[in-house]
């Protein structure tokens, strides 16, 4: 008798059994943000006060966390192919 592989669930297909699978949410403290991002806890810790960063979850007075696939929205809403292209967005953004 062939013994299968134990393979980790780090997927998951939809409810209704349809689709791609998609990688389950986890919610990351700020220092992996941080890392994840490439950005200072500090530069984070601003953002939420100023806005223009990434979403995040008050999970508790003085503790935020950010949801993975939130962070990969942020970046990827943030990643362009040249400086032409990312100029063109801006300019998009700025006119009403």
């Amino acid at each position: 008798m062939m013994r299968r592989p134990y393979l980790a669930t780090t997927t998951h297909a939809p409810p209704d059994g349809r689709g791609v699978p998609v990688a389950p949410d986890i919610i990351l403290n700020e220092g992996r943000a941080a890392e994840v991002t490439g950005l200072s806890r500090r530069s984070l810790q601003r953002m939420r006060v100023e806005g223009g960063g990434p979403p995040y979850a008050r999970l508790a007075p003085g503790r935020v966390g950010y949801p993975s696939s939130a962070l990969r929205d942020w970046i990827a809403a943030r990643t362009f192919a040249s400086t032409s292209e990312e100029s063109a967005e801006r300019a998009k953004a700025v006119t009403p």
